[in-house]
């Protein structure tokens, strides 16, 4: 989300943080095959608390943010999104 609201604040760090996360979260999926089931819920909650950063970290309020998390679960997934997480430098 802070890459979504901050874009004046976008980094390599940013970018090079979100991939990690994310290959981190497939490996922990295909290696704990139980956990799938939870997937949805686990990204509700996250997302909650990811409203309260961009709160935190931003002059935005809830009234400004999607109540509910915006993105596929292919998206949340996926290494190069948004495409723009992977520009040619």
């Amino acid at each position: 989300m802070k890459w979504d609201y901050q874009p004046e604040k976008r980094s390599k760090s940013w970018r090079v943080t979100i991939q990690i996360q994310r290959r981190e979260l497939n490996d922990l999926l295909e290696e704990n095959l139980s956990l799938k089931p939870y997937v949805l819920e686990a990204i509700a909650k996250g997302y909650q608390a990811g409203l309260d950063l961009v709160r935190l970290e931003t002059s935005l309020d809830y009234k400004d943010l999607p109540q509910t998390c915006p993105y596929t679960l292919e998206q949340l997934f996926d290494l190069d999104f948004p495409t723009n997480l992977n520009p040619v430098d």
